[in-house]
Formats: structure tokens, sequence, C-alpha cells
């Protein structure tokens, strides 16, 4: 949610979106623990697929969660 969309699509050839897509996930990292992240967890932990899981390298999920810590 802080990035520039047009300086990221301009560099790097990506899209940003603002929402979270609709679909079930197999895999996230989460590499920045920012506020903003905070009102999104459980959206994040709810859309999971059975076998899937969270790469935490911030410490921002709860050791309960259903996350991978480096």
């Amino acid at each position: 949610p802080l990035v520039d969309h047009q300086a990221v699509a301009l560099e790097f050839s990506l899209q940003v979106s603002a929402e979270l897509p609709k679909d079930k996930y197999e895999a996230v990292m989460l590499c920045v623990a920012h506020d903003d992240f905070k009102s999104q967890r459980q959206e994040v932990l709810n859309r999971l697929k059975p076998n899937g899981f969270i790469l935490d390298l911030k410490g921002f999920f709860d050791r309960t969660d259903q996350v991978v810590r480096i």
C-alpha cells in the first residue's frame, strides 16, 4: 500500500493493486510489517489454501498462525 504505482510500473514492469486479489493463496511472503497490513491480517489467513503457508520475515503474524518464520 505504500508504493508509487507508476514508479513500480515504469521501473519493474509490474502492476500494483491496492486490494488483495480474491484468489486462494498457496503461499504468502510478508517482507514488511506496515501498520496498513494489520487490518488485512485475518483476511490473508482466511485466503490460504488448506496446505498453504505464510513466510513471515518480520514476525508480524502470531506464532499460533500458520506461519513459517526466518
